[in-house]
């Protein structure tokens, strides 16, 4: 994003992202006890910053910009402290998007994302395999609603050392905006603990299963009497065994699959597929900082960004007759940036 002055007039897309924008650089300010004008040029640089997948250090430098140790001072306060703010910009920016109505009928999905760390073991730190060679990753659990070509970041958890998949699971429903009815998990979160913690929300679940000899079972049994779905007994290391649904689903290359529901009317081809919708926003890092900052909270408040900028394209292409790449939103959006910039500027020579 270049802060170069400007005199385009904004096109509808902009002018669309432009109000969209505005009510998170609101509750930005408040919820960091800020004047609208600070909070609102906070907002614009790391904004700035994740769209030019650059360090705020970097980009503060090339543009001229405020000393980026203002803007690095957001991130000292606690880290619960900052999962709440984040959680709030989040829900606020998926109801803006809740509102247009094309959000209809989706279904939850969760999933982790994991970002590569440099510095040192910490309660937050997890080790992960990333080719042939171990890398030291912060972990982040993010849930959004997922359905035909879209996604929508509703709510972020960073991971702890010590918690489970179900901890991880209960934090982030606590902070839905909306309640979809059904959640969808790859086989990581195939546990009794996980689907306990759904079920009592009143929500469903559908995940795929590992295959066993009993799975096999059940598949031939279906197969001679027709009853895709079948009873089965899952058992917990934990002691609390539950009868879950399985579907099958007949495969010509790998022979059938099996999934995990805890109903038994549910179509898994018309929802499952979408679910990856949610690990292609994550994998391709689509909008990401880049920073060297150890601060936890600084972090999660950039990956927040981050998903916010996401949400804000996915609306964009979804609600708008335009086709828009994300290197073009990212150039429109750094020109709305610029414009609005300059409007504070003005005003402030005019009150001066």
């Amino acid at each position: 994003m270049k802060l170069v002055a400007s005199s385009r007039l904004i096109a509808p897309e902009g002018v669309f992202c432009s109000k969209s924008l505005k009510p998170l650089s609101r509750k930005f300010s408040k919820l960091f006890h800020l004047s609208i004008r600070d909070g609102w040029k906070r907002l614009l640089y790391l904004v700035g910053c994740s769209l030019d997948c650059t360090s705020i250090e970097d980009f503060c430098k090339t543009h001229k910009a405020m000393s980026p140790d203002v803007v690095l001072k957001l991130g000292r306060i606690p880290v619960e402290g900052m999962i709440v703010k984040c959680n709030v910009l989040l829900a606020l920016s998926a109801r803006i998007a809740l509102k247009t109505g094309v959000y209809r009928n989706h279904d939850l999905s969760i999933d982790f994302h994991d970002v590569a760390y440099n510095g040192r073991k910490n309660m937050y730190t997890v080790n992960v395999l990333k080719g042939d060679k171990m890398k030291r990753c912060l972990r982040y659990g993010v849930c959004g609603l997922t359905g035909r070509g879209s996604f929508l970041a509703l709510a972020i958890q960073p991971y702890e050392q010590g918690a489970t998949n179900a901890i991880m699971v209960e934090k982030l429903l606590e902070r839905l905006p909306c309640s979809p009815g059904l959640v969808l998990m790859d086989r990581y979160f195939c546990s009794v603990d996980v689907y306990n913690v759904i079920e009592a929300r009143g929500m469903n679940f559908l995940t795929p299963y590992k295959l066993n000899s009993r799975t096999d079972e059940l598949y031939k049994e279906s197969v001679l009497d027709g009853v895709m779905v079948k009873d089965y007994l899952m058992k917990s290391g934990t002691g609390g065994d539950r009868v879950v649904k399985m579907h099958f689903q007949y495969d010509p290359c790998n022979e059938y699959y099996a999934y995990v529901s805890n109903i038994e009317d549910v179509m898994v081809k018309v929802h499952y597929p979408y679910r990856w919708n949610i690990e292609n926003c994550l994998a391709k890092n689509m909008v990401d900082a880049v920073t060297s900052s150890t601060s936890m909270a600084y972090r999660l408040l950039l990956e927040t960004i981050s998903l916010i900028l996401a949400n804000l394209w996915k609306l964009l292409v979804k609600t708008m007759p335009v086709y828009m790449t994300m290197k073009a939103f990212k150039r429109m959006l750094g020109h709305i940036l610029v414009l609005e910039d300059e409007t504070w500027e003005n005003k402030e020579k005019e009150r001066g």
